[in-house]
C-alpha cells in the first residue's frame, strides 16, 4: 500500500508553511527541524547567514531528505503517470516527498502526495478462484465498481478506437491533425461546429443498458453498491436506474452554457444534436431563433467566403468534460470517502489507461480485494486477485448463476470448467493459444493457476490493435499502454499447483 498522509497531518503540515519574517538568528529556530529552519528563515537572513556552516549543512540535510539535490527535471513528463514515476525513482517516502514541496514552496501540491508516491497493488495470496470471487460478492457491502468502454459494447455504441471508430472517422472527414481536437475546449471556443456535426452519433437516446449495466444496478438492489465510477458518457447507467454512480468523464445528461452557466437538461438540446446544429443558449440568445442547418451553420464551418468561423459564444456545450476542464467535482469529493469505506474494487471493461481513474486501484488499502473482468489484463503495475478474462455480459451472468441471483435483466449462463494444463497439453506459444481459443469457443471455461480464467470472448491480441476494437469509454488522446500480453497469461509455464482447487463454474 502506498505511504500516504492523513488528511489531518496534511492541515498540520499547511500551517508550518507560515513564515516568520522578524526571525533574524538561526537559535531562535533550534526547536525546528532541518527542512523548516531553511523555509522560515527571512530573505534578509538568509542572506547575512550564507555562508554560514550552519545554513549550508542545512541546506545539505535538506538535500538528502529530498533525494536529490536538484530540482525535479519535468523536462522527460509528458503525463501524470510520467510524473509519477519521476517522483517514485527520486524520493523513497511520501515525507522526503513532503520536504522537497516545503523547500519549493510549492504548499498547493502536498494533496497530490498521495497520487505521486502511491505504491503498485500487489495481489493477495488468499483470493484466486470464482468460488472466492462468488464469496467476495455475497459477504461484501461496500463494493467499489469501476466501469469503461466493455460494459456497453453489447448496446451496440460506436467504438472510439478501432479502424473503423470515431477517432479515425474524425480524421478522414474532419481533417484534424489528432481526432482528440474534437474533444479540445480551446478547439470548441474557437469553432464549436465540428462537434454538433457529429454529436447524434454519441446521443445515448438510441441504446439500452446491457447485462453488466443491470448486474451493477442489481449490486445496488441488494444494498452492495458503494458506488460506480464510470468512464463512459453514453448515461446507460442513469437508464438501468443506477443512483449511486459517478460519470467521471461527465455526460449528455445536463448541458452548460459556456458563456453565463446556465445549464439546461440534455433532453432540452437532443433535437439540436439530432440535426446536427449548434445548441443555443436561451438566456444569451434571448428570443432569437435556433440556427437551422443552412447559413448559419455554414459560417461556422467557414463555408462562406469572407465570413470566419464563429465562436462559442452563448453555446450549449454538453456536459462531457474536454480537455482543459477539470473533473466532476463530486469525484473527488466522493472518492475520499469511498476509498475509507470500500470492502471489494471490481473493475469492468475499461483499459485503464485514463487518469485518475486509471489510480483508483492503487490508492485502495492493500488489504481489499480486487477483482477484473474484461476482455484482457489490464492494471499494469497493479495486481488483481482474480482475473475473469472474457466477453463481460456473459461473466456476469457466470457470477449471477453461481450466485443463484436472477432478476430477469441479466441472463444467467453455466459452462463447464477446464484447466490450462488439460486444454494446452504441454503445448507453448501460438499453438498453445489456438488450443485455449479452440475450448472456449467450444463453451468452456479455461481455468489457468494461480487465479485467470478465460470466458468466451477474451483478447488474444492484448495491447495491440485489437485492445480497443470495441466500447465507449471516453478516453481521447491517451496513448499508453499498460496492458499484459495474453502470451503472458498463457503460454508461460504452469505456475506450481495450488493448494486452493479452482471453484466450479
Amino acid at each position: 500500500m502506498s505511504e500516504s498522509l492523513p488528511q489531518h497531518e496534511l492541515q498540520n503540515d499547511n500551517e508550518d508553511l507560515q513564515e516568520y519574517p522578524d526571525c533574524t538568528e538561526l537559535d531562535d529556530l533550534e526547536q525546528e527541524e532541518p527542512v523548516a529552519k531553511k523555509l522560515r528563515v527571512s530573505e534578509s537572513s538568509r542572506e547575512d547567514l550564507e555562508d554560514s556552516n550552519e545554513i549550508k549543512e542545512d541546506e545539505e540535510e535538506c538535500a538528502s531528505a529530498s533525494g536529490s539535490e536538484d530540482s525535479i527535471d519535468l523536462e522527460g513528463c509528458q503525463s501524470l503517470s510520467d510524473l509519477k514515476a519521476l517522483c517514485m525513482q527520486k524520493f523513497q517516502t511520501s515525507q522526503q516527498l513532503l520536504d522537497y514541496i516545503h523547500r519549493k514552496g510549492g504548499g498547493h501540491l502536498m494533496q497530490m502526495i498521495p497520487f505521486l508516491m502511491s505504491r503498485p497493488r500487489l495481489k493477495l495470496p488468499g483470493i484466486n478462484t470464482l468460488d472466492d470471487v462468488c464469496r467476495l460478492f455475497k459477504n461484501s457491502s461496500n463494493i467499489l465498481v469501476l466501469t469503461g468502454a466493455g460494459v456497453s459494447v453489447s448496446a451496440g455504441i460506436p467504438d472510439f478506437r478501432s479502424s473503423t471508430g470515431i477517432y479515425a472517422r474524425l480524421h478522414r472527414e474532419f481533417g484534424m491533425p489528432r481526432p482528440s481536437c474534437m474533444f479540445d475546449r480551446s478547439y470548441f471556443d474557437a469553432n464549436p461546429k465540428p462537434f454538433f456535426n457529429f454529436a447524434h452519433e454519441l446521443w445515448p437516446g438510441n441504446f439500452d443498458p446491457t447485462p453488466c449495466h443491470h448486474f451493477i444496478s442489481l449490486l445496488e438492489q441488494k444494498q452492495k453498491l458503494l458506488r460506480n465510477y464510470s468512464q463512459n458518457i453514453d448515461t446507460l447507467e442513469q437508464k438501468a436506474n443506477i443512483k449511486r454512480v459517478i460519470n467521471c468523464h461527465g455526460s449528455f445528461a445536463t448541458a452548460t452554457c459556456v458563456s453565463c452557466g446556465h445549464r439546461v437538461e440534455g433532453k432540452d438540446i437532443e433535437l439540436d444534436i439530432l440535426r446536427k446544429r449548434v445548441a443555443r443558449c436561451p438566456v444569451c440568445h434571448g428570443d432569437e431563433q435556433k440556427s437551422e442547418v443552412g447559413s448559419s451553420d455554414a459560417a461556422m464551418d467557414g463555408g462562406v467566403q469572407g465570413v470566419a468561423p464563429l465562436s462559442s459564444f452563448g453555446v450549449l456545450k454538453p456536459d462531457i468534460v474536454f480537455f482543459g476542464e477539470a473533473l466532476p467535482n463530486e469525484f473527488f469529493s466522493s472518492l475520499r470517502e469511498d476509498l475509507r469505506l470500500v470492502d471489494l474494487v471490481v473493475v469492468i471493461g475499461t483499459s485503464l489507461r485514463v487518469a485518475p481513474v486509471s489510480e483508483i486501484l492503487g490508492e485502495v488499502d492493500a488489504s481489499v480485494p480486487a477483482v477484473l473482468i474484461n476482455r484482457e489484463v489490464v492494471g499494469a503495475p497493479n495486481q488483481f486477485d482474480v482475473e475473469l478474462l472474457g466477453d463481460c455480459d456473459a461473466i456476469v451472468g457466470e457470477i449471477c448463476s453461481m450466485l443463484g441471483w436472477d432478476d430477469g435483466k441479466v441472463p444467467a449462463s453455466k459452462s463447464s470448467l477446464k484447466t490450462a494444463e488439460e486444454v494446452m497439453q504441454g503445448q507453448t506459444g501460438e499453438y498453445g493459444e489456438r488450443l485455449v481459443g479452440r475450448a472456449v469457443e467450444e463453451g468452456y471455461v479455461v481455468y489457468q493457476q494461480p487465479s485467470t480464467y478465460f470466458f468466451k470472448g477474451f483478447s488474444m491480441d492484448v495491447g495491440g490493435e485489437g485492445a480497443e476494437e470495441e466500447g465507449s469509454e471516453f478516453d481521447p488522446g491517451s496513448d499508453s499502454d499498460d496492458s499484459f500480453s495474453y502470451k503472458e497469461n498463457v503460454t508461460s509455464k504452469a505456475s506450481p499447483k495450488s493448494s486452493t482447487e479452482p471453484g466450479s463454474v
